[in-house]
């Protein structure tokens, strides 16, 4: 599991993604969930790069 996956189930004080994650059932407990939902997204659907900046390329799933 890539760490920058991990970071967001780890609450934090601004931009928190954790607590959305955690409305959809993913923890810290089960990561490999949450990187196999965004795997199947992204072959079901057309992923876009959005942006690319000194944390990495993102992506918008459509």
């Amino acid at each position: 599991m890539g760490k920058s996956l991990v970071t967001l189930l780890v609450p934090k004080p601004r931009s928190d993604k954790s607590k959305f994650l955690g409305k959809a059932g993913f923890t810290l407990n089960n990561p490999d969930e949450l990187k196999l939902a965004l795997q199947e997204q992204a072959v079901s659907n057309e992923a876009i790069e959005e942006r690319t900046d000194q944390y990495g390329t993102f992506y918008q799933i459509q």
